[in-house]
């Protein structure tokens, strides 16, 4: 499982994949899972290859940055609004 989420979520997201890994979930967050050292776009590029799934979070800071679902460019565009 990937976890995808805005740096001002990082105190939310840290508290969900606590949850996701207590429940057995096997899951790439960054502040666990990237150490010194590591070369951050390959270690997120790997996991973004490997996971089966992904939970993006989405919240008003999400929404504020610029682009969100193209941090990267294995994300697909968000869909259109549909009236």
């Amino acid at each position: 499982m990937f976890l995808s989420y805005a740096a001002e979520d990082a105190a939310w997201a840290r508290m969900l994949a606590a949850h996701l890994a207590g429940h057995g979930v096997s899951l790439f967050f960054d502040q666990w899972s990237i150490e010194p050292g590591d070369v951050v776009v390959h270690k997120v590029d790997a996991a973004l290859l490997t996971a089966a799934h992904g939970i993006a979070v989405i919240s008003p800071a999400s929404a504020r940055s610029p682009e969100p679902w193209r941090s990267t460019r294995r994300w697909p565009p968000p869909l259109p609004d549909v009236d």
